[in-house]
C-alpha cells in the first residue's frame, strides 16, 4: 500500500511538470529563429497564451512582435497562426505592455497591427500612468516608413487628439523628435502632415508648459543648427498662430526672423 502511496505521488509529480512545462519550448524555439519547431510547437499547443516567466510574463505572440522588427515575413506567417489559434492581443506582461505596443515601436510596417486588429485587439487602450496610446508610442518609432502605422490608427481609431496625462497630443511628440537615428535630424515630416491631415488641432496646449505643437516645435529648433523651417511653415498654414509667447521661446537668429514674418 505504502509504495503504491509513493507511485502515486511520483506519478502526480512528474504529470505536474509535463503539464507545466507544455508548449514553453516555443520561447527557446522564438529565440533561435528555428522556424520549423516554432510552427510545430504551435500545431501542438493547446494553449499559446502561455507566458515565459524569465522574459516578464511575454507570450509568443510578444515575442514574436519583438522579431518582427525587421519585417521578417515568415515571423508574419508565424504571428498569424497564433493568432488564429487564439493568441490574445490584448494581454499585458509585468510592465503593463502588450504586443501592439511593442510592434507600434518597432516595426516598420502595419501588417502585424492590422492582423491583430482583426483578431480583436484593441487600438484605443492606454499605457502606463502617463496614460499614453498607441499613436502617442509609435512616435518613438525610428523606421522612416512607421507612417503606415500611423495612418493605420488614424484610419482605424479617433486617437488623433487624445493628450496624455500630461496633455501632450500625438503631434506635439511628433514636433518634438526633431533627430531619428536612421535620417539624421529633423522632424517626423511625414507623420506631422498625416496627423494634420487627419484632424489633428494644431492650437491645443499641454497641460504642464501650455505650449502648442508649432511651441514644442520652436523649442527644438533651438536644439538644431538647421534652419529648415517647411514643418513649421505647415502648421501656420494650417491654422497655428505665432505670437509673442512663440517669438520669447525662439533663441536662434534664423528662427526669430522667420517667426517674425508671421506676427
Amino acid at each position: 500500500m505504502k509504495n503504491l502511496l509513493v507511485l502515486l505521488i511520483f506519478l502526480t509529480i512528474i504529470l505536474s511538470e509535463n503539464l507545466f512545462s507544455a508548449g514553453r519550448d516555443i520561447f527557446m524555439y522564438i529565440d533561435n529563429n528555428d522556424y520549423e519547431n516554432v510552427i510545430r510547437e504551435i500545431e501542438s499547443m493547446n494553449d499559446v497564451n502561455i507566458t515565459d516567466h524569465e522574459s516578464f510574463n511575454n507570450t509568443p505572440l510578444m515575442e514574436v512582435a519583438f522579431k518582427l522588427e525587421n519585417e521578417d515575413s515568415r515571423y508574419q506567417s508565424i504571428a498569424l497562426m497564433l493568432l488564429k489559434k487564439g493568441a490574445n492581443p490584448n494581454y499585458r506582461n509585468a510592465f503593463g505592455t502588450d504586443a501592439l505596443h511593442y510592434a507600434v515601436k518597432l516595426h516598420s510596417t502595419d501588417t502585424f497591427l492590422a492582423n491583430c486588429h482583426q483578431y480583436g485587439a484593441d487600438l484605443e487602450t492606454r499605457y502606463y500612468l502617463n496614460q499614453e496610446t498607441l499613436l502617442h508610442s509609435v512616435m518613438e518609432n525610428n523606421h522612416y516608413q512607421a507612417f503606415a502605422i500611423i495612418k493605420y490608427l488614424i484610419n482605424h481609431t479617433k486617437l488623433v487628439n487624445v493628450p496624455t496625462k500630461r496633455g501632450l497630443t500625438p503631434l506635439m511628440l511628433a514636433m518634438m523628435n526633431n533627430c531619428r537615428p536612421y535620417e539624421g535630424c529633423g522632424f517626423k515630416r511625414e507623420q506631422i502632415r498625416d496627423l494634420v491631415n487627419g484632424g489633428a488641432l494644431v492650437e491645443v496646449e499641454d497641460f504642464f508648459y501650455h505650449y502648442t505643437a508649432l511651441e514644442f516645435g520652436v523649442e527644438s529648433m533651438n536644439e538644431t543648427y538647421v534652419d529648415d523651417f517647411q514643418d513649421l511653415a505647415f502648421l501656420i498654414d494650417h491654422g497655428a498662430v505665432v505670437d509673442q509667447d512663440a517669438l520669447a521661446l525662439a533663441h536662434r537668429p534664423g528662427l526669430i526672423e522667420f517667426l517674425k514674418r508671421y506676427l
